[in-house]
């Protein structure tokens, strides 16, 4: 399909809940003359003297010169051609001349002898009868504050729950604030098992993440909005970073750009990074192909009650989903966690050295450039008094093909330093991993969601691949998986916390969707029974034993 759209979500997330990003890579031909280009399917593999050895060495010199080589069995047989046609023309576009090129037959040959007829997924773990945590789910739509007739599909980006803590003024309202980046919406819910009210609204083009902040020290909450500038991708000066004001009735906001002129912003964070008491902020730059940087934003002072910012840019790499401020090594300084995707599929420390400047450490790297990096969050998982990292892999809009080697990962903190990695569970598609004690039994478990298209739900068997689990942590760095829901693969954000104060923590989990469900469903709460049951015993248990609404 040459016009076929590829998505690729950036969570997005962040503390609890990643902001994601969505955009699309068409497959457009290049204007750069590439004879070789017809060339692709002309060598017959049946030929006895390809020499395997001389075409490996010219294929890791030339594609491994700007990102990890790929392996051929990141893909099936049939997706290599147009995935070494595309790698041919990012490097003639990239405007690069200094590499030897293999000729194109030559390295398709390899992969095409390498790679597998197709990929052998792992179709998931089965919904228990009798759960050992058992959910009341709810889905919510937003449909009613929408004044449009037919709205379109949900495109929500990110959920993010703001509960009460130090830092909030004793009057502010625990809500989820949800941003749709195809309708435009960021909307403020308030939860309870009864049912969801809406508070405060606001219209920006294309959010794609919210913080909440009070950069005006006037003891009122405003929000942070990373706006991508486009639904589709383009390499654009239209990302803004937008602070939004409350208005004096309260019911809405006033709207001022801190950043803009940029490419698509995917996440804003505030933290105190130079020490001097007031928030400066850390931008991630997804931008696309030319465009894309991480920046920092130091704050200087409010002008006429509007804060002014010097920006300077950290790391000059395009992909960067989140960034995520933590002090990952314990020293007092602010520091911050970048994720990186496109080619680069990492994550990176950026270390503060307390005078404003950040040392560089790559904490992940994958060996695979279509590793599918999709979310991040920070969590001491081990309990062990440092910081660890919770990573996910799951894009899978790249090429539209379900990879086994998507999964959720535990980057563990050690002693000295360095890092290391655990693959706590395979899930094709996953988005973001959320961390939180479900169980209530002291240790620290996880909650994973899925999102994979509609076009390629439909071409598999759809209830073979698990939309949200559990993974327990049953002692001595051992987790278990349970599936809470299958065969709904269309949540690229989630976030999880106690909504309602009952004790035990839920879930919520917000649509992306090509085409709109039978039932109309944009934002869905997850209720936990473990210490609720009387209060939620409404709902009734549909076939596969779990709890659900009606």
């Amino acid at each position: 399909m040459n016009n076929r759209v590829l998505w690729v979500l950036l969570l997005l997330l962040l503390v609890g809940s990643s902001a994601v990003v969505v955009f699309f890579r068409n497959g457009h031909k290049s204007n750069t003359e590439d004879p070789g280009l017809s060339q692709l399917d002309t060598l017959d593999s049946a030929e006895d003297d390809f020499d395997m050895v001389a075409a490996g060495h010219q294929v890791a010199s030339f594609c491994g010169d700007c990102h990890a080589v790929p392996t051929p069995d990141q893909f099936p047989q049939a997706a290599w051609p147009e995935e070494i046609e595309d790698g041919y023309r990012f490097y003639f576009d990239s405007g690069r001349r200094d590499l030897k090129m293999p000729a194109k037959r030559i390295v398709l040959e390899y992969y095409r002898r390498l790679a597998p007829k197709e990929l052998l997924v792992d179709p998931g773990v089965k919904p228990a009868v009798r759960p050992k945590v058992r959910f009341v789910s709810a889905d919510h739509a937003y449909t009613k504050i929408d004044k449009e007739v037919s709205p379109a599909p949900p495109a929500v980006a990110n959920v993010r729950w703001f509960g009460n803590g130090s830092t909030r003024p004793a009057t502010a309202k625990p809500a989820l604030w949800v941003c749709d980046m195809r309708r435009g919406f960021v909307v403020e819910m308030f939860l309870s098992p009864a049912g969801v009210e809406y508070g405060r609204r606001a219209i920006v083009p294309h959010p794609a993440h919210t913080a909440i902040v009070d950069l005006d020290n006037d003891q009122q909450e405003e929000l942070l909005v990373a706006d991508l500038g486009s639904f589709l991708p383009e390499d654009h000066g239209k990302g803004q970073v937008l602070w939004l004001r409350p208005q004096a009735d309260g019911t809405g906001f006033n709207s001022v750009k801190l950043l803009g002129d940029i490419g698509r912003v995917t996440d804003i964070e505030a933290a105190d990074f130079d020490q001097d008491g007031d928030q400066d902020l850390v931008v991630a730059e997804f931008g696309w192909r030319s465009t894309g940087q991480i920046h920092i934003l130091e704050n200087l002072g409010l002008q006429e009650g509007i804060p002014q910012f010097r920006q300077r840019v950290v790391d000059d790499r395009h992909g960067c989903i989140s960034v995520t401020p933590v002090d990952l090594n314990g020293d007092g300084k602010m520091d911050f966690v970048a994720l990186l995707s496109q080619e680069h599929e990492s994550v990176v420390g950026f270390f503060n050295r307390g005078d404003g400047t950040f040392r560089l450490q790559t904490i992940f790297s994958a060996d695979n450039p279509s590793f599918g990096t999709s979310g991040l969050q920070p969590a001491d998982l081990d309990q062990d008094g440092d910081i660890d990292l919770v990573y996910t892999n799951g894009d899978m809009f790249d090429r539209f093909y379900v990879a086994p080697y998507h999964g959720v990962h535990w980057l563990e903190q050690m002693a000295d330093g360095s890092w290391k990695q655990h693959l706590l569970a395979s899930m094709p598609g996953v988005h973001r991993a959320a961390v939180a004690d479900l169980d209530n039994d002291g240790d620290l478990d996880l909650v994973a969601c899925a999102l994979i298209s509609d076009n390629m739900m439909q071409k598999y068997d759809a209830a073979h691949f698990n939309s949200l689990i559990w993974i327990e942590q049953v002692g001595n760095g051992k987790f278990v998986t349970h599936a809470l829901e299958s065969g709904q693969c269309y949540h690229a954000t989630a976030d999880v916390a106690d909504f309602d104060n009952d004790g035990d923590v839920d879930i919520a989990v917000g649509q992306f969707r090509e085409i709109s469900g039978a039932v109309r469903s944009d934002v869905t709460i997850w209720w936990n029974q473990t210490l609720s049951q009387p209060k939620k015993s409404a709902a009734k248990a549909d076939s596969s034993g779990n709890l659900s609404t009606q």
